[in-house]
């Protein structure tokens, strides 16, 4: 009657359906918040974004070979600005996140500039950089320009 069937349908079966709706429902849990919220920010993410712009910061300064060029960073309005002490470019949102800079326990001025050996302004300072409050999410710049991920 029927001729045998010599080949296997194509398509897939059961389980590898299953399987695939069980990852998609992993990815959906966990990449979801990360889409729907942009308004709440990590201030851990704050804080890695923070330490890479430091870091390019005194990068540029340490390679800049022009006398009286400046690297620095200040902040207006829960914006990190990068800055160079003739323009100003390239603003950070922080998305609600706090930020305090303290020298040696006491407030720091703003802007933070770079020197061309890499150090905060003249070697000696050491700045602490803490957001929302928390030990946990700090960086700190030592006297010597090394940038640190952890409270002074």
């Amino acid at each position: 009657m029927f001729g045998s069937i010599k080949g296997r349908d194509s398509g897939f079966t059961l389980v590898e359906l299953i399987i695939v709706i069980i990852i998609l429902g992993l990815l959906a849990v966990t990449a979801a918040p990360r889409f729907l919220t942009p308004q709440n920010v990590q201030p851990s993410l704050v804080l890695s974004e923070l330490e890479t712009l430091l870091t390019e910061l005194q990068a540029k300064a340490l390679n800049d070979t022009v006398e009286d060029n400046c690297y620095g960073l200040s902040i207006s309005s829960n914006t990190l600005i990068r800055e160079n002490c003739r323009t100003t470019s390239n603003a950070v949102d922080l998305k609600g996140v706090t930020i305090a800079f303290t020298s040696d326990g006491s407030p720091a001025t703003l802007p933070l500039y770079f020197n061309s050996v890499g150090c905060l302004g003249t070697c000696g300072n050491k700045i602490e950089i803490r957001l929302d409050d928390n030990d946990s999410t700090s960086i700190c710049v030592h006297e010597q320009g090394y940038i640190q991920k952890s409270p002074c």
